[in-house]
């Protein structure tokens, strides 16, 4: 059954509820679409969908997408006054916190789960089962890897790479790579154009400056950066670049 409130606006181009030809689940799906929803032409949305109230799709996002590898999952669930941009795909069995925000061409993959206040940047990729905190901000071309766990009130730059696999292609890489996946805590900023090698745990109040491999996992509270990743001072002691102008003299 299909589900819209009057107040939303839903473009005649548009296709809600749709199911896939290869789909084999008979079971009756509801797809939803709150109040003040705007829905823009030539978007999908999988049947089984919830989106939430005041959040926007903009044209050509697809949102609870079936995945080839998981033919049996359909819908995903955004949370209300969330920002879905043009041509983002959000594939089945993800669910948002509110104010979740996908840019252009951004990619999640099944099974995903995020707090509120997340921020994905353009084509950035999270794959399947990570789980995000609340007031994260992951920008562009970053990719997070599967079963990869970030916690709340972190911030990673553009072209990361949190991973999980040590040895890839390894036959027993799926089981593996669910102990392997990289687990960042509370607090972390991590620079751009960093990688985080399998089996890292980033502590809470962890900086990770630009350009770094993290080989190890890190102690809460310091500052580390190059290849691989080194300890140079404690995030406490970091001052602002310029403390007169802008009125603060230790930014964390």
């Amino acid at each position: 059954m299909i589900n819209i409130h009057p107040s939303a606006k839903i473009s005649n181009l548009a296709i809600i509820g749709f199911i896939p030809e290869n789909f084999k689940d008979e079971r009756e799906f509801d797809t939803t679409i709150d109040e003040n929803c705007v829905i823009e032409p030539f978007v999908i949305v999988y049947a089984g969908s919830y989106i939430k109230k005041n959040t926007i799709v903009k044209s050509g996002a697809q949102i609870g997408v079936t995945p080839k590898i998981k033919p049996e999952l359909i819908g995903a669930k955004i949370g209300e006054n969330s920002h879905i941009l043009s041509n983002a795909i959000i594939e089945a069995d993800v669910e948002t916190g509110e104010k979740f925000t996908a840019d252009q061409n951004s990619f999640v993959q099944f099974g995903c789960r995020f707090g509120d206040f997340v921020g994905i940047g353009q084509s950035a990729v999270i794959l399947s089962y990570a789980k995000i905190g609340s007031k994260v901000r992951i920008h562009t071309l970053t990719m997070i890897g599967d079963y990869v766990t970030i916690g709340n009130n972190c911030f990673i730059g553009p072209n990361c790479n949190l991973t999980n696999a040590p040895h890839p292609k390894c036959p027993q890489i799926k089981i593996c790579e669910k102990d392997y996946a990289v687990k960042l805590k509370d607090n972390i900023r991590i620079g751009a154009n960093a990688t985080i090698l399998p089996g890292v745990i980033i502590n809470n109040n962890v900086i990770v400056g630009s350009g770094s491999v993290v080989t190890k996992t890190v102690e809460e509270g310091i500052v580390i950066i190059g290849n691989p990743a080194k300890i140079i001072k404690e995030t406490k002691d970091l001052i602002c670049w310029d403390k007169e102008k802008y009125n603060i003299e230790r930014p964390y």
